[in-house]
């Protein structure tokens, strides 16, 4: 890392530690939007797997009927709902299990 003078040093190690100390002990963050009605947090919460974005937030919920169904399903059936393939099915068995 590179600074032109001592102050920009100053400035970059307290953004560095302030970064630090944000992310150790918070985890990831989602920014944004955040849903109030139900069925729009279980569609926020699906986006937060890999390779889930709101169509495929939707198709998962219609094809399981809920969000407890789709955490439980095997990798065979998160495969078999349109829009997910093989690959997307083992990436959020990944994260769930």
């Amino acid at each position: 890392m590179r600074a032109i003078d001592e102050a920009e040093v100053i400035k970059l190690i307290k953004y560095t530690v302030t970064q630090g100390r944000r992310y150790s002990k918070e985890g990831v963050h989602r920014h944004g939007y955040r849903p109030k009605k139900i069925e729009r947090q279980k569609l926020f919460l699906l986006q937060g797997l890999p390779g889930i974005g709101y169509k495929r937030a939707v198709a998962l919920l219609e094809h399981f009927g809920s969000v407890g169904n789709i955490m439980r399903a095997d990798e065979d059936s998160l495969a078999a709902v349109k829009g997910i393939g093989k690959e997307t099915a083992h990436r959020i068995c990944q994260i769930l299990r």
